[in-house]
Order: structure tokens, then sequence, then C-alpha cells
């Protein structure tokens, strides 16, 4: 229902779904109890092909191993967020990864839902671009 929400040109009934939830995640070298939850939902009907990402609760960026603080989880080499299909041609950064903006990855779409970033991987699509980069946050303490 949602790929036909979002996509209505398409023709699409789901056959397949596979959908993996990450609740309450660590970052390594945690020192807190912060966690990010977010989720990915693959889909097909056996020609065409999608893929769901929703980010909930971003609590951190990066890890102690990207030289981020073990206190806060943020600085370093903030997470890098979107989709990529490993031919080097078709993939997608989320506007803010690789930046202290990925923070607000939650307050983000393409298919105006915030938090959810809607792909198509058979024949590679992003629709609904955002023309808007997601603010930097005033200081590594800010917490939404």
């Amino acid at each position: 229902e949602n790929i036909n929400q979002y996509l209505p040109k398409i023709p699409f009934t789901a056959t397949w779904a596979f959908v993996a939830t990450w609740d309450h995640v660590a970052y390594y070298g945690s020192t807190t109890n912060k966690g990010n939850t977010f989720q990915a939902a693959l889909t097909t009907d056996t020609k065409k092909s999608f893929i769901i990402l929703n980010y909930w609760d971003i609590q951190w960026t990066t890890g102690a191993a990207s030289d981020g603080d073990p206190e806060t989880g943020l600085g370093g080499t903030p997470a890098h967020a979107g989709f990529n299909s490993g031919d080097e041609t078709n993939f997608y950064n989320i506007p803010g990864s690789q930046t202290d903006a990925i923070i607000n990855i939650t307050q983000t779409s393409n298919v105006n839902v915030p938090g959810r970033w809607v792909f198509q991987a058979d024949d590679f699509k992003v629709p609904g671009v955002p023309t808007e980069v997601p603010k930097v946050p005033e200081s590594n303490n800010c917490w939404l």
C-alpha cells in the first residue's frame, strides 16, 4: 500500500517483503545508554523491487571507531545513510549524510513522511528528492 501511495504511476502488488528493525542500537564504544531506532523494509512483486527506510529515534551519529565522543556519540565522521546498489552508479546519499546534520534524519523524507525514505531498486529511482539539506544542530549537546 505504501508503494502505491508514494509511486501511484507504478502498478505494484507485493508478493514478498522482508522487514528488519534495529531497536535502540548503541554506538561502538558507547559509555551511555543512547540508542538509535530505525528500520529497512524490502519488497518485490518479482519484477519491481523497493526499499523503505524508516528512521524513528536517532540519538547518536558516530561511534568511537570513527572518532566520535564515547559520551555523546557525536563528532568524528558522522553516519552515512541512503541506498547503494553496489555498482558505483546507482546510489543516493540522504541529505546530511556524513555531516552533523544526519542527526535530523527523522525530519527528512523523499515521500513527505518525516523519517521515511523510499527507493525503487530494480530500475533505480528516487522519488520526490527534497531540495533542502537538513539543518546542522546548533551544538553537539542538542537532542531532539
